[in-house]
């Protein structure tokens, strides 16, 4: 994908070519990146096996979600949080049942980061909106 993106970019004939080669660059690069998760998830495997704290059941679940939650938070990406959940269920680092759970406190970490945000908006943003919810 990359080399034939590159190749695609340099082509002066057509903006069509140079936008499909940038699209193409960008999900290589986003395969790319996921490709080199996963061998360091995979090397990480030898050494520290996460496998070992799996909770089943539904304290398995309010566990993983606040692990979400929170790594969602710290990273201010659920996207981050989501390739990295997909990496470990890939190499058996975590089961299922808690990337599921992983993944629904990363939706819910977005929240919490959109709240954070729109805690430091002041009155006057929100201002023109006030009238149209209010009628």
């Amino acid at each position: 994908m990359l080399v034939f993106g590159v190749i695609m970019i340099f082509q002066k004939s057509s903006k069509r070519l140079k936008g499909a080669g940038w699209i193409l660059i960008g999900l290589g690069f986003l395969f790319l990146g996921i490709a080199y998760m996963k061998e360091g998830f995979e090397a990480a495997v030898s050494h520290i096996d996460l496998s070992q704290f799996a909770v089943l059941g539904f304290k398995g679940l309010l566990i993983y979600t606040a692990i979400g939650i929170d790594a969602t938070v710290i990273m201010q990406s659920s996207h981050a949080t989501l390739i990295l959940t997909i990496t470990a269920l890939a190499t058996g680092q975590v089961t299922y049942e808690n990337a599921l759970a992983l993944a629904i406190g990363s939706y819910v970490g977005t929240t919490i980061t959109a709240i954070i945000g729109a805690i430091s908006d002041n009155y006057g943003g929100i201002w023109p909106l006030v009238p149209l919810v209010f009628r």
